[in-house]
This record gives structure tokens, sequence and C-alpha cells, in this order.
């Protein structure tokens, strides 16, 4: 199992430790007396100077930017400020909120900044998430009762979304195939998150924040590729990427494919040519998934082999091809 990966946000009020190893703006190191700064660290670092590209998984150094709301009590001191990365190492937002005296602060926050917080201090705090793309990755954070005198406010940033990644391979070598068309089918795009109460931590448990998330509209898909001349597979057996190298999507229950109810069930689409005669195939996922869920946190690599049929006759298949798929489960890295 690959080590879990952590994205922590500190809030701090006194300057940090030159044990950071990293590079901020003086202006920076003096925030204001009793003022609320922001410092970024993680328990696994990436190479300084990398930044996201598309669909990567967020990590301490690029992760852009957070929107954090903050609560004494029902009190709001904190109301979707937006906190932007202005360094290496270093945050700004304006203006800085003092701590109050003598009484405890609970924080939410979400990143990317584009999702808003719907405060609810006498109950709960939520946000409402719309997966269009699946190409953003989702972070959340909770820090409960902290308290000036406690220093370094570490806020740790958890995965809210499942990865999943598409691969297709071929062992065929009497065969042209050619890939026109990918879906994963009979998905949740929109779901509301309702933060758990408790501060999170890089042990906290992926079935918990699982439970936070309500999900509605089974029924949509996203398409991982399409194209007209089709993508031609390597008959190698190496198995390829066609499409984005990760979706994100919402954590969720898998059903079972029903061809009888009109291919109800969360399921792969596949679109492909064996020598220019049209094939489909759709594959249920529900049975290859550990668990039948995809969890927050977690990366499933599904890998699809069209096997040749069984029945060849000088490389002509005499009976349907023999579709098998594997998923590989990981910790978001």
């Amino acid at each position: 199992m690959m080590k879990t990966f952590a994205l922590h946000i500190f809030l701090i009020c006194t300057i940090a430790s030159a044990a950071i190893g990293c590079a901020r703006d003086e202006s920076d190191l003096a925030p204001a007396s009793g003022g609320i700064r922001f410092e970024a660290s993680a328990d696994r670092m990436e190479r300084e100077g990398e930044t996201s590209q598309g669909n990567d998984v967020t990590t301490t150094y690029t992760i852009p930017d957070f929107r954090v709301s903050a609560f004494k009590q029902w009190e709001t001191l904190m109301d979707n400020v937006v906190v932007t990365r202005t360094g290496i190492n270093s945050w700004m937002y304006s203006p800085v909120v003092d701590w109050p005296e003598n009484d405890s602060v609970d924080f939410f926050a979400v990143s990317p900044s584009t999702v808003k917080i719907n405060n609810n201090p006498w109950w709960y705090h939520s946000f409402r998430y719309i997966n269009s793309d699946c190409a953003t990755d989702l972070l959340i954070s909770v820090k409960s009762k902290a308290v000036q005198s406690d220093g370094r406010i570490r806020l740790n940033f958890r995965h809210a979304l499942a990865r999943v990644q598409v691969r297709l391979k071929t062992s065929d070598q009497f065969s042209e195939i050619k890939v026109d068309q990918i879906d994963v089918r009979n998905i949740h795009q929109h779901g509301e998150f309702h933060y758990p109460m408790q501060t999170t931590s890089p042990e906290t448990n992926r079935g918990e924040l699982f439970k936070c998330w309500n999900i509605y509209s089974a029924d949509e898909s996203i398409t991982l590729f399409q194209a007209s001349d089709g993508n031609t597979l390597d008959p190698s057996g190496e198995a390829t990427i066609v499409g984005p190298e990760n979706l994100f999507m919402l954590p969720d229950s898998l059903t079972t494919l029903d061809q009888q109810q009109h291919w109800t069930g969360t399921h792969i689409y596949l679109s492909y040519t064996r020598d220019g005669v049209a094939n489909i195939a759709r594959i249920g996922l529900r049975e290859s998934t550990p668990d039948a869920k995809w969890l927050p946190g977690r990366s499933y690599r599904y890998t699809v082999d069209i096997t040749p049929a069984q029945n060849m006759t000088r490389g002509i298949a005499k009976e349907p091809d023999n579709i098998r798929i594997t998923c590989e489960v990981t910790d978001m890295q």
C-alpha cells in the first residue's frame, strides 16, 4: 500500500520556526499582534517549484488557495475568507482576523476556493458540489476548539473525492483494435458535503468522510475519450491510458450493471473496432471494485483487457471478444 498522503494547512499567530526550511517574504514573518496567519506543510513534501498540471492530485506546492470559515461558538469570525498563496510557503488574506480572548475557535476549510461553504453556526456546515468534468481535486479540513495559546494550529486537509483511472490493453497479434469512445456511465456528479465536527487528521477514517456525502442524480456520465479515427491499441499487452490520466469522482456505492433495465448500473461503455468491425462492450465496475465503493482519498486504477476470442480461424474471430477488468486500489498520492 502506498504511503497515505496528507495535506496540512497551519494557522499561526507567531513567527514560524525556521525548521520548515522554506523561503518566505519578510512581510509574512511579522503578523499583526494577535492575528491569525497561515502556513502550509505536509508529511510528504513535493519538489520545490512543482506546479499542478490539469488533472493532477493536489500537493503542498500545488494547492493554489482555499476558503475558510471560523466560529467562536455561534459567532462568525471568518465567513468564506479566501486565502491565497503568495510564495513557496506563505499565504495571504485581508483583513487579518484577530484571535478572540479566552475562547476557542472552530475552523472549516475547503480547496479550491471556488467552492463556497454554507455556514450554519447552530447546526452544521456544508457545501454543494457539481463535479461536471471530474477534473479537479477537492480537499476539506476541520479544526475544532483551537485556541491562541496552541501556537501553530494545524489544519489537516483530506481528499474528499476518489481518483479513478482507466487503462486498456490487448494481446491480440492478429487484428487492429481501434478505440472510438470510452465513457463511465451511471455515476453521481451532484452532491452535498456535510463537514464532520471532529478535527481531521492523517488518521481520519475514509469511511467517515464517505458518510459526509449526500449524492444524487445517479444517471450521469463522463466521456473519457472520443475520436472519429480511433486510437489504435498496442498489441504487446502493455496497458495504455486512453483519455485523462486521472478522474476525480464523488464517493459512491457502485451499482450492478443490469442489461434488462436499459443498462442501469455503474459501468464503462467501450466502443471500438476490430479490423473495421464495430464492437460495443459494457463493463460493470461494482464486481471488480473492493467493497463496491469509491472511498475519499483512494485511487482506483481499472485495467480493461480485450482478449482475443478463443475460436479463431486465420485471425478471424468466430466468437465475441472476452473483456476482462481488474482494479488496483492505493492511497491517493
